[in-house]
């Protein structure tokens, strides 16, 4: 009953429509080229320290499945699974070894106890209902033993609310749309700035403690939990720290800042909380 109220909800058709757009806006060679930058790197290395080599791997909520080809790639044996179709689609076509299926991450086309491991990008986050249905169901599918490898948004302050009112500032954008400015330098005004209509985008960070207490409250025995993507919010922040003509690329002057960051601040500077957790044997 729980798995029809998450999937027949208004929120949930809209988060779809949503994701069908963000996707068919993208492109799986600029996906797939992230895994390969120093903060994806550093998850990934982090994860397969405890993934199981034997085993099937779930991504749940794959879009293209470009990390999941990246897994397959090392020797993991891997399937994709998302519930937007074109994407998939997409997958398959870049990616033709690699196993995908159309599915939805609250109801998995999975046996009890079947899975080696399970992994998670960025994914929970999106469900006003919260995590719980979907961990509850990766709990059910995972083997004794078996591994899940989550990552959320962290809701620091300083990423979340600082930075989204820096950010016009940082590039001088109520400079640009001054209206004395403007007159003085002989240049047209601008007309007011449109709010941007809602698009059925929902996201709720998660402190370290509540991903925590979601996967215990699971079943599930937590090994780690890491602050990640220091660099990323950089990245948000200002070109500055952005390499030139990249996808979502922090430069080097961000990786060097970032890392500085994450000695001192840890988790008040990290824009991602990587959590991962065994199913007790």
């Amino acid at each position: 009953m729980k798995n029809e109220t998450v999937t027949d909800s208004d929120h949930y058709g809209a988060m779809r429509k949503f994701w069908e757009k963000r996707w068919s806006d993208s492109h799986f060679a600029q996906e797939y080229a992230t895994n390969l930058y120093p903060r994806r790197q550093e998850e990934f290395n982090a994860i397969r320290h405890y993934l199981p080599e034997s085993g099937l791997v779930l991504e749940a909520g794959c879009s293209f499945g470009h990390v999941a080809e990246y897994f397959r790639q090392l020797g993991y044996s891997v399937v994709g699974l998302d519930y937007v179709f074109d994407s998939l689609a997409t997958g398959r076509t870049n990616a033709p070894k690699l196993a995908l299926a159309q599915g939805d991450i609250h109801a998995l086309p999975f046996e009890d106890n079947s899975l080696g491991g399970y992994l998670s990008f960025g994914v929970l986050e999106h469900f006003e209902l919260g995590p719980m249905p979907a961990l509850r169901e990766a709990f059910r599918v995972l083997k004794p033993g078996g591994v899940i490898a989550l990552t959320m948004p962290v809701p620091t302050p300083l990423v979340r609310e600082w930075i989204p009112r820096l950010r016009p500032w940082l590039s001088l954008n109520p400079v640009r749309r001054n209206g004395h400015l403007r007159r003085a330098f002989g240049k047209e005004p601008l007309g007011r700035e449109k709010k941007q209509p809602q698009n059925g985008f929902y996201e709720k960070p998660y402190s370290a403690q509540e991903v925590r207490r979601f996967l215990l409250d699971s079943g599930f025995e937590v090994v780690l939990q890491m602050p990640i993507y220091h660099s990323f919010w950089l990245w948000l922040a200002s070109g500055v720290f952005r390499e030139s003509e990249s996808y979502y690329k922090p430069n080097r002057r961000a990786e060097v800042l970032a890392k500085r960051l994450k000695r001192v601040l840890p988790w008040s500077t990290a824009f991602m909380g990587l959590a991962i957790a065994t199913k007790p044997n």
